[in-house]
């Protein structure tokens, strides 16, 4: 895989960024006539050169006008580093300040001071000017950044740029082309014969010619048919990568700036972000709650409101935890930096972190949110994945989801995820769903409260119905589906405290048993129903003459799971042994004869044909018997 490298170009109106990068590339930036004719670039403008490494370097030119930021932060994400354009003749201006507070804010590292228009001045005026830089940015991320003296009229000085440049080159961090791939749409257009193309900067990850893609927020799906990296065809793209991708079955009407396009369900839209948000120093602006702000994030400005978790004022200079309410769906992921800006009037205010893409409403001066967002803040991803699940409003959270709010490669979330389940904080359904321990015994603790309860009304019942404590937690839970169910049933059963037995579930252990009076009862009925043989009357009856009215059913049932009595149909009921010896005498017939009669069980019975119907319906239930032309053979 190719080294990638974009530069991007900071500084106020008319410093020379498009005649800077116009001598480094030999390409003209400014595409629009109104750009050419107003001598301002309006949009932003793309270029590239090889370094003398042999590393090819992307370069974006961003507009200076206070009118235009919009399109400056539409170009700077995936910047590695960026060229700070001061003219001699101007020094620093306001725009230069405000391009600064952008790119701390975004977390640039890297950068590299050009005063342009060197042949203006003399020696003097450009020591001065270097004075005025330094003494501007002594305390920002360009402190300890060279100065680059450069004139597009004499060429001096480029030479020393692209030097600084190639060294830069080679130890700027590589981004990340693992894990899924994204991109901001910063331009979409049309072309004859291909269809919408859509450019960006690769943000992470890699795409390549016949990948399946989703639009964002909207879900749109693709499939890509070519790319281009600065001009030339390829068959993949990588993180970093100034790209241009054809998108043939989608209408340049139905993908705009500021969407991302990202691989197939790895990221989701949402209306509701937890943030870190920071004031900038010298902002004129204070933020009450529920401020309305422009919020950048890629190439998207999103109207949103701002709401104060801890404080009622966040002042200039400081920062504080914050929940983003988006007037328009759009897709972030964990860790992503943005920019905000007042509502009116427009100027940049501050931003931040994203620490959880996808958040429900908070209340405000909740202290277990904001523990959970500092926790965040350390970026922990341990304690992020175990505090995602503790917290999560299901009982399983898809790892999809996981990867997508963490911002986490796939191999790293094994390696975690993997020592959690073996510590048995976490359980795994089939490695596509993760349940965090203390939520199973939430669960746990719910079915054996469940239990308890139902034994004290249903005293010779066995359990509860697997269905019936399913559909009586899903009130409070979601299961998902009835295999997740079926897990969560099995991890318990593991754990010891409640059992399942002919699909009904029980507390571990739980035997049905009768009081000495009862169960003196029950074997008095069970002695009657034997002495009847074949023509008992009601097993409801029987038991009624020993005195046994209530929980007639439950202990019935509890004699049919103890094998001590046989249903043979609805309220016909037989002693079991009896049975058996019936059974044997049935076989015993079959060693001598083809088929078996009404007449032969009457024979063996001695009993009419209102039992001696449902005695073979029963053989035939059982398979030991079936209806042959009439008439009932032996199943082999």
């Amino acid at each position: 895989m190719n080294r990638n490298f974009i530069i991007g170009t900071a500084g106020h109106i008319d410093h020379g960024k498009t005649s800077l990068i116009r001598a480094l590339t030999g390409i003209e930036t400014d595409r629009f006539e109104e750009e050419k004719k107003r001598g301002i670039t309006i949009d932003l403008g793309f270029a590239y050169f090889d370094l003398p490494s042999g590393i090819r370097a992307g370069i974006i030119d961003v507009p200076g006008h206070e009118k235009f930021i919009k399109n400056m932060l539409a170009g700077i994400s995936g910047v590695d580093l960026f060229l700070l354009v001061i003219a001699a003749d101007e020094g620093v201006m306001p725009q230069t300040k405000e391009h600064l507070d952008i790119l701390e804010i975004l977390g640039i590292e890297e950068g590299i001071i050009v005063i342009t228009k060197a042949d203006l001045v003399d020696e003097e005026m450009l020591e001065l000017v270097q004075e005025d830089i330094r003494e501007n940015f002594g305390s920002s991320f360009l402190e300890k950044s060279e100065i680059v003296t450069f004139s597009a009229k004499t060429g001096d000085g480029l030479d020393n740029l692209i030097e600084k440049l190639d060294e830069k080159s080679k130890v700027i961090k590589t981004k990340n082309s693992k894990g899924p791939f994204r991109m901001s749409v910063d331009r979409v257009f049309s072309l004859s014969g291909h269809g919408t193309i859509v450019t960006g900067t690769l943000v992470e990850g890699e795409i390549s010619v016949g990948d399946k893609v989703s639009i964002y927020p909207e879900g749109r799906s693709s499939k890509v048919r070519s790319i281009q990296v600065h001009g030339k065809s390829e068959e993949i793209a990588y993180a970093g990568q100034r790209t241009a991708i054809n998108l043939p079955d989608i209408k340049t009407s139905e993908i705009h700036r500021g969407d991302v396009l990202a691989s197939e369900d790895s990221i989701s839209p949402a209306y509701i972000v937890d943030c870190k948000l920071k004031l900038t120093r010298d902002s004129n602006r204070s933020i009450e709650n529920w401020t309305r702000l422009r919020l950048y994030h890629g190439a998207k400005e999103i109207l949103c409101r701002c709401v104060l978790l801890d404080r009622e004022v966040l002042k200039a200079g400081e920062e504080d935890f914050v929940q983003l309410r988006l007037e328009e769906p759009y897709s972030f992921k964990y860790n992503d930096k943005f920019v905000v800006r007042f509502y009116s009037p427009v100027e940049t205010i501050g931003g931040g972190v994203i620490l959880n893409p996808d958040s429900n409403k908070h209340k405000r001066f909740d202290e277990s949110v904001i523990k959970e967002l500092e926790l965040k803040t350390k970026g922990d991803p341990r304690d992020i994945l175990v505090s995602m699940l503790e917290n999560s409003a299901n009982l399983f959270t898809e790892k999809k989801e996981i990867l997508s709010l963490m911002g986490i490669e796939e191999d790293d979330f094994e390696d975690i995820v993997g020592k959690l389940i073996d510590d048995k904080m976490v359980y795994s359904y089939k490695g596509l769903d993760y349940m965090f321990f203390e939520n199973l015994e939430k669960v746990e603790g719910d079915i054996l409260s469940m239990l308890n309860t139902f034994y004290d009304k249903n005293p010779y019942k066995l359990g509860i119905n697997k269905g019936e404590v399913r559909s009586s937690l899903a009130k409070k839970y979601d299961f998902k589906s009835n295999k997740h169910f079926d897990y969560i049933i099995s991890l318990l059963i593991d754990l010891n405290n409640i059992e399942l037995e002919d699909q009904y579930v029980k507390h571990a252990g739980h035997e049905v048993t009768f009081s000495e009076g009862l169960q003196k009862r029950v074997d008095k009925a069970l002695d009657d129903l034997k002495k009847q043989e074949f023509k008992t009357e009601a097993f409801a009856d029987i038991l009624k003459i020993q005195g046994i009215t209530k929980h007639q059913n439950d202990i019935t049932d509890i004699l049919i799971r103890k094998g001590q009595i046989t249903r043979v149909a609805d309220n016909i009921f037989f002693d079991s042994s009896l049975l058996d010896q019936l059974q044997e005498k049935v076989k015993e017939h079959f060693k001598s004869n083809d088929f078996l009669e009404i007449n032969d069980i009457k024979e063996m019975t001695g009993t009419s044909r209102k039992y001696i119907i449902p005695i073979l319906e029963y053989f035939d239930k059982i398979k030991l018997t079936k209806r042959e032309d009439g008439k009932r053979v032996q199943v082999k």
